[in-house]
């Protein structure tokens, strides 16, 4: 039985007796070897998540100062919107005025 363990096993620098005390024992020390190499494959998996992690936390941080400061930006980009909207339009009226004083002038100079 122990031999059939051990061919299915990847451990294999452990030695089979055929006294049962050390067939059990070399069963628990298998046993023992599995659960280590399972636990540091466990232990590097959770160390990955936890850097993963790590980075997930300062990327969100960093998108939301990203976020805040498109925020910021667009609300100066909509009150320079307001000021060249006023400025077009206060150029329209002084354009109209000149129109209508240069109208005027014309038709004092025909007469």
């Amino acid at each position: 039985a122990a031999n059939e363990l051990l061919s299915r096993s990847p451990i294999t620098d452990l030695k089979v007796s055929s006294h049962p005390a050390a067939c059990f024992t070399w069963y628990v020390q298998a046993w023992v070897k599995v659960y280590r190499s399972c636990r540091h494959h466990v232990q590097h998996k959770f160390e990955m998540a936890s850097r993963a992690a790590q980075k997930q936390a300062a990327a969100l941080t960093r998108l939301s100062d990203l976020e805040a400061a498109i925020e910021d930006q667009r609300q100066v980009v909509e009150q320079k919107k307001i000021v060249a909207n006023r400025l077009l339009a206060q150029v329209g009226q002084e354009t109209a005025l000149l129109d209508e004083q240069r109208a005027v002038l014309r038709d004092d100079e025909s007469i």
